[in-house]
């Protein structure tokens, strides 16, 4: 547990709202927080932040990328990370994290239901047009266009 509380003080320190473990190995973030021991398998561990508040442009948005890529990646040892600022995707993108991932860390319960139904509904209106494109971009490709 003690992974746990590092965890939530850099969660704090950095104000995000809630972090979310996915991909495949979405399931041994939660065994490292919880202080499991876990097979090392050469694969990333993604990892994806909602924030507190709007992210800082250029340079200082960089600097608070590689903070907290540091931080976490003390914690999520030997693991490397692709850590992602989730509301820097488009909403397809962040429903795959809430629903195949895991909310490793939330600040607040009512402000990640929030979140989620939000960006869930965005999602379900938008899908219908990301594979509309899809489907036109394949078209394309295979008549040779």
């Amino acid at each position: 547990m003690e992974k746990f509380f590092r965890l939530k003080e850099v969660c704090e320190n950095f104000d995000i709202k809630i972090l979310y473990a996915f991909g495949s190995n979405c399931d041994k973030a939660k065994k490292i927080l919880q202080g499991e021991e876990v097979i090392y398998n050469n694969n990333d561990l993604d990892i994806g932040a909602v924030f507190l508040r709007e992210l800082p442009a250029g340079r200082k948005r960089t600097i608070l990328y590689a903070d907290i890529y540091n931080e976490l990646e003390d914690i999520f040892f030997p693991f490397t990370l692709d850590l992602v600022f989730l509301e820097e995707n488009h909403s397809v993108f962040q429903s795959q994290a809430i629903l195949q991932g895991e909310v490793i860390y939330f600040a607040d319960e009512k402000e990640k239901e929030e979140y989620e139904e939000r960006i869930l509904a965005r999602a379900f209106d938008f899908k219908y047009h990301l594979d509309k494109f899809y489907e036109e971009m394949l078209e394309e490709l295979q008549d040779g266009k």
